[in-house]
């Protein structure tokens, strides 16, 4: 690690996890390694090359939480969230890092900032972010929450079929036929006439059957 990574890395405080220094020669005995490690060398590097990326800080808490290391973590998401407090999709990675690993609470508190922020002056659109946090909610089981979420942005925009789309597919495949009627519904009064809109939720069913069709092809669980 050069003095410059050092000292950028002590700035961003002392509670990041220590950061594992890669070999000069990358090989193919380096990734014969237990995947644990390597899935920890190699985050080690994402970060150690890149100390101003709040998206990449994200990621490298998810892997931190990956990794059983919570306090690591929580460094990580605290100092990429405090760089960019208005940046969404910082929050939408923190949110998504808590959720997959079962912490709600905290996924929960993410989703609220990442659904808040001051977009003066960004890019982003904030049904978009609506749509963003129903989508992650709803495939994580928290319904309700997700529908809130998608509600919003249906009342700033109900004339997105694309986004209706996307979560009426969402909500279909975690068994939720009637909210999903609902938003294909919605996408169909938006944009009725654009064959994009049809396809789309055909492509929905299909994805269904597809479901469907393993599950009954899966093999039972030993008592």
């Amino acid at each position: 690690m050069n003095r410059f990574s050092r000292i950028v890395l002590a700035g961003l405080g002392g509670l990041l996890p220590a950061i594992a220094q890669i070999p000069q020669v990358v090989d193919k005995a380096f990734f014969s390694q237990e995947p644990k490690i390597l899935m920890k060398l190699c985050s080690d590097e994402s970060i150690r090359l890149n100390t101003k990326d709040t998206h990449l800080l994200a990621e490298y808490g998810d892997t931190q939480l990956a990794l059983g290391n919570r306090a690591g973590a929580e460094a990580a998401f605290a100092k990429a969230a405090l760089k960019s407090p208005n940046d969404a999709q910082t929050h939408h990675l923190i949110g998504l890092a808590w959720l997959r690993k079962g912490f709600k609470k905290e996924a929960l508190a993410a989703y609220a900032a990442m659904v808040n922020v001051d977009l003066t002056g960004s890019y982003e659109n904030r049904k978009n972010i609506f749509t963003k946090a129903a989508l992650d909610l709803i495939k994580a089981g928290e319904v309700k929450l997700a529908t809130e979420y998608m509600e919003a942005g249906y009342r700033l925009d109900k004339g997105d079929a694309e986004n209706f789309i996307e979560f009426g597919r969402a909500a279909l495949l975690v068994g939720e036929r009637e909210l999903s009627a609902t938003y294909f519904t919605r996408a169909v009064k938006a944009d009725g006439k654009d064959v994009d809109v049809w396809l789309g939720i055909s492509n929905a069913y299909a994805d269904l059957m597809l479901l469907q069709r393993k599950s009954v092809a899966a093999p039972p669980v030993n008592p």
